[in-house]
């Protein structure tokens, strides 16, 4: 599977109502983060 190209800094918004960008660092990892959040409910569904 390809990685999907990644969205220009100006659609990365961070929830905030000032409209400022999200820094790409921690875009990254918030993805961890959320990837390794299903791993482990994943795995420990399946014990």
């Amino acid at each position: 599977m390809d990685p999907q190209p990644l969205p220009e800094p100006g659609e990365w918004i961070s929830g905030r109502s000032d409209g400022i960008t999200v820094d790409r660092a921690d875009r990254v990892t918030l993805d961890e983060s959320v990837n390794m959040a299903f791993l482990v409910m994943l795995e420990s569904n399946a014990l």
